[in-house]
């Protein structure tokens, strides 16, 4: 072989072995899954609990990365910094940190929102808990007790405030704490706390084991009082945790409630928000009966719900289920 023919084989042989690298590229690119960084709230609520089951729908389409957080308010400023693509976060929240409310008074999100509703999943209970023998019967009774009124950028926090403002007591009446669930639940078994605020779908995880005893109970909200509260934020609902729903509880417990929304980044693709919404209703039914939250969600309940408008994929796939939503055109 002449020393011409030999430079051209190394040419073509160079060429091929080119080729060969870029076609191998381009396919890992194309198998190579995007990563969506989720928000939760801790690991033993329900957010958490969503989210693992989401991950698990999501596998085979995406790589989904759980960040663990203190909830809704640490969330909504989360996705709005740009470090979370995905979350959860309470409906009234939300109605607060638009309109500048509460703990977003003088920073109203407003028009600078950066994220996009996509669905409601359920309705949490605003649930207050203490022990039988505490004398405690009512929200009235927790001045002056030790209460934890959960995390500092929780939703639950917001919660407590209102709640407690409607009967007259600030958090300079009580000694408070900002605990999550878990340590909350172990604060009231070991006697270094009153009462706590969790707001979560009954029946929480959480707290159920200390219902096991049968000296724990719920504190009920009236009527009344929720309709109060609903002047405080429209997004607050009635909500009533039927007897049973924990060991040894014997009766109703009336409360209010919120709706847990699922929110994305308004950076996150159409077809990519569009896959994640048709699979959250398509597998409504299997995460209802996993998780034992407060029912299958189907696409024509959800729009009345939202305080916010809806990112383009998911308004795609309710388009298709004939739902009309109100489309968030500033993405």
């Amino acid at each position: 072989m002449s020393k011409a023919t030999t430079k051209v084989v190394r040419i073509v042989g160079t060429l091929v072995l080119i080729a060969v690298i870029v076609l191998a590229t381009v396919f890992i690119i194309k198998k190579r899954k995007d990563t969506i960084t989720f928000g939760t709230g801790g690991t033993k609520g329900m957010y958490y609990q969503h989210v693992i089951e989401l991950e698990e729908i999501e596998k085979d389409k995406f790589n989904i990365r759980v960040r663990e957080t203190e909830g809704s308010m640490a969330n909504l400023r989360l996705i709005q910094q740009g470090y979370l693509d995905v979350a959860i976060v309470q409906n009234d929240t939300l109605y607060d940190a638009i309109n500048g409310y509460d703990e977003y008074k003088d920073k109203a999100i407003g028009d600078e929102r950066s994220f996009s509703a996509v669905t409601y999943l359920y309705t949490e209970a605003v649930q207050v808990v203490v022990k039988k023998d505490s004398g405690i019967k009512s929200i009235t009774d927790l001045k002056d007790k030790r209460v934890s009124v959960g995390q500092e950028e929780s939703g639950v926090f917001n919660n407590a405030i209102d709640v407690l403002s409607v009967y007259g007591i600030s958090l300079d009446d009580i000694t408070y704490e900002h605990l999550n669930f878990e340590d909350s639940a172990e604060a009231l078994e070991n006697g270094n706390l009153d009462a706590f605020f969790i707001t979560a779908g009954p029946p929480t995880a959480a707290i159920s084991h200390l219902f096991e005893e049968g000296d724990t109970e719920l504190l009920s909200i009236p009527e009344e009082d929720v309709d109060r509260l609903k002047t405080i934020n429209p997004a607050y609902v009635n909500v009533t945790i039927p007897a049973g729903t924990y060991k040894g509880q014997t009766s109703d417990v009336q409360t209010l409630g919120v709706y847990a929304v699922l929110v994305v980044s308004k950076k996150l693709g159409e077809d990519t928000v569009y896959e994640i919404t048709k699979d959250i209703f398509e597998n409504s039914a299997k995460m209802n009966d996993d998780i034992a939250t407060d029912g299958e969600i189907k696409p024509e309940q959800v729009p009345d719900s939202m305080v916010i408008p809806f990112h383009k994929g998911a308004a795609k796939y309710y388009k298709e289920k004939s739902v009309d939503v109100k489309v968030d055109e500033a993405e």
